[in-house]
């Protein structure tokens, strides 16, 4: 019994150590003897234990007794160079990690583990130097835009270099800063600070604290600074997922709803009908992800009423608004209408054609047989906007209950951010679309689909520069989560060493992440794109925000309403591809039709030419100013085919046999080769017997 009880202790511990752990190599143990190897097996698990437990000084003793019964025990090195890690014995990780890599075959995939576990001691040394760099944040030795504030607080920006020095760059800092806000310890951070302090006494919030309470001047709508937009409210969704500052939000939600909407008397403000974000001109409209993101916000910090007057209703963006809907009527009425003027003027071209030549028009569809067809279909879209306005509206009223409105923004929420990531191509669009799914994941970190949305975003990394692996930090935490080796790897090989720039002469522009591999976004980086993602692969982000309830009734509801809305876009798409193929058709019918006359109109011509060249005396008239009824006169069949007789000509001929051809809108035949001058055109026509 005894035996059996140790055979089982001993098979366990080789379960534990194989199933956990990266397979040892065959020096691992060695010739020794199998209590030893029991030993050395059990001393091994419990040292793992301690690890895991952060009791790291008693885990290297148990280590420690490991390799002296086993001194070429590959595993116990790796683990015993993690606990000096955590102890922060840094050489002493690097000599066990480098004993390692002399000890195990090229092929063990321990040595994958290494180059993790080297990869993190580096950034546990490159990440002091980041946050001691020089020139890192607008300060009072940094020289300011003249636009900005005589004073402010210090906070973390860009830093660019000129031949009269350092000046700040901190036009998109309240993005950054609010990125930067998301990976540290609240208000407490300076990411966090900075981003609190760019909000005016009023509510409104600006680029940076430097910046507020003083627009840009330049009156150029082409160049004009907005004092705020939707790239830099993302910062300000993140600090309000990690300060809880609902506060805050409610003052930006009241300054938002009594700022002029975007119009045309507002310039280029980007989407017209929605909210505006800064106090002067410009792009700076809400976009449709801040709508969806503010309604959820709303659910989560106790503004449900404020955010819904903002962004409910027709303002609702996640899906199809009826603003969005009318438009698809409008646009297919266009349509509608083009077609109708083309088959209209084809019809009359046709008419007018066989008129000119005293020729009966054959039958053919009329125009008004189509146009009844577009007045059925009008009918058919009208009755299904309304079907989808009232789903629309029930989903709306429930935004006020607790349970299935917070369910139905984040549905909202995701939708459309999934919709962001697949089509955004831009590096640049494709960052702020990233940034919106981690507002998301803070919230729900569980939910596939923000993997699912971030993988199309990694995917566009790669098809932009094919060959390449991927080495977007900030979209690898948001497939795979923290901690991952290939993060670890972007942000080494993305980032600089401790010996880069050592004479701080470098601009301090560019934040990787959003960027493409170019040279000045290696050599010109503000360092803060690499200290974000330094802790957001060593912390995660702190989950501040309430999860969101998944509420059944919400759900249903916007599943309802996504159906109804998919159902009329492709009503309105069937209806307009029926209409275009029906009066397209009577056109093309219409076209070929006069085509084929078109040679009888200038047969004439032809005749007197080939009369001309034989010299012959011609009783036929000119063509020009149009047809009538032509001489009787007996006619061979050749060259033109056809026979012969009195009154019109009875044999239209190909179209292109003899040039011509009618064009007209978007159906066409094509034209043949012009007339010569002079010439045969075949066997001579006999005259007379």
């Amino acid at each position: 019994m005894k035996l059996s009880y140790r055979l089982l202790s001993i098979a366990g511990f080789l379960f534990l150590s194989f199933a956990f752990a990266p397979q040892s190599t065959s020096k691992d143990f060695g010739t020794i003897r199998p209590e030893l190897s029991e030993e050395l097996l059990k001393n091994l698990h419990t040292a793992r234990v301690d690890i895991r437990g952060g009791l790291y000084r008693r885990a290297v003793e148990r280590l420690d007794r490991v390799i002296s019964l086993q001194p070429t025990f590959v595993t116990a090195y790796l683990e015993r160079g993690r606990a000096y890690r955590k102890l922060g014995n840094i050489p002493r990780a690097r000599a066990d990690f480098e004993r390692v890599k002399d000890l195990a075959p090229l092929s063990s995939p321990i040595l994958v583990e290494v180059a993790f576990e080297d990869n993190e001691l580096e950034l546990e040394k490159r990440l002091p130097t980041w946050l001691g760099r020089p020139h890192i944040r607008c300060d009072k030795s940094i020289r300011i835009p003249t636009s900005d504030l005589p004073s402010f607080p210090e906070f973390p920006s860009k830093v660019n270099v000129t031949p009269d020095g350092w000046i700040c760059d901190n036009g998109d800092m309240n993005l950054f800063n609010g990125l930067l806000c998301a990976v540290g310890d609240g208000d407490k951070d300076e990411g966090c600070r900075a981003v609190q302090r760019g909000q005016d006494a009023d509510g409104s919030w600006w680029r940076a604290p430097s910046k507020v309470g003083i627009p840009d001047p330049s009156q150029n709508p082409d160049t004009v600074q907005t004092t705020f937009n939707s790239d830099q409210a993302l910062g300000v969704y993140l600090y309000l997922e990690q300060t809880g500052d609902a506060e805050a939000f409610g003052r930006w939600l009241d300054w938002i709803s009594n700022n002029p909407i975007c119009n045309t008397t507002s310039g280029n403000c980007g989407w017209p009908g929605q909210a505006r974000f800064c106090s002067n001109f410009g792009d700076c409209a809400m976009h449709p992800i801040d709508c969806a993101l503010i309604l959820l916000l709303g659910q989560l910090y106790g503004q449900q009423t404020r955010s819904i007057q903002i962004c409910g209703g027709a303002l609702m963006m996640g899906l199809a608004t009826p603003l969005d809907m009318a438009q698809w009527i409008s646009d297919a009425q266009k349509t509608f209408d083009v077609l109708s003027l083309g088959c209209t003027a084809a019809e009359d071209e046709f008419k007018d054609a066989y008129k000119k030549a005293g020729i009966p028009p054959p039958p053919v569809p009329k125009c008004s047989d189509a146009f009844k067809l577009i007045d059925t279909a009008t009918d058919q879209l009208k009755s299904g906007y309304q079907k989808v306005l009232a789903v629309q509206s029930k989903v709306e009223q429930m935004l006020h209950l607790p349970g299935p409105g917070a369910t139905i923004a984040y549905e909202n929420a995701i939708a459309l951010a999934s919709i962001n990531a697949r089509v955004n191509e831009k590096s640049e669009a494709r960052h702020l679309a990233a940034v919106a799914l981690l507002v998301l994941k803070k919230i729900n970190p569980a939910d596939p689909r923000i993997r699912d949305a971030a993988l199309s975003l990694l995917a566009r990394e790669v098809v932009s520069s094919p060959g390449k692996q991927p080495d977007n930090a900030l979209i690898l935490y948001l497939t795979e989560g923290s901690r991952k080796p290939e993060m670890l790897s972007a942000i080494i090989d993305k980032c600089p060493a401790t010996d880069f720039d050592s004479q701080n002469s470098s601009p301090r522009e560019q934040w990787a992440w959003e960027r493409e591999d170019k040279e000045d976004t290696l050599t010109q980086t503000m360092y803060w794109d690499c200290i974000f993602a330094a802790k957001l692969w060593k912390y995660d982000t702190q989950r501040i925000s309430p999860p969101v309830p998944l509420d059944p009734v919400g759900l249903e509801a916007f599943r309802q309403l996504q159906d109804a809305q998919a159902s009329f876009r492709t009503l309105v798409g069937d209806l307009t591809a029926q209409i275009n193929s029906k009066i397209g058709d009577l056109i093309a019918q219409l076209n070929h039709l006069l085509a084929l006359f078109n040679p009888l109109k200038i047969l004439p011509d032809v005749l007197n030419r080939a009369c001309q060249q034989f010299g012959i005396l011609c009783p036929f008239g000119s063509s020009a100013g149009g047809g009538g009824p032509w001489p009787g006169f007996p006619w061979p069949p050749n060259p033109f085919g056809g026979s012969g007789g009195g009154g019109p000509l009875p044999f239209p001929l190909p179209p292109n046999q003899l040039g011509g051809g009618f064009r007209f809108g978007i159906y066409s035949m094509p034209a043949g080769p012009p007339i010569p001058a002079s010439g045969t055109f075949g066997t001579p026509p006999r005259i007379g017997p």
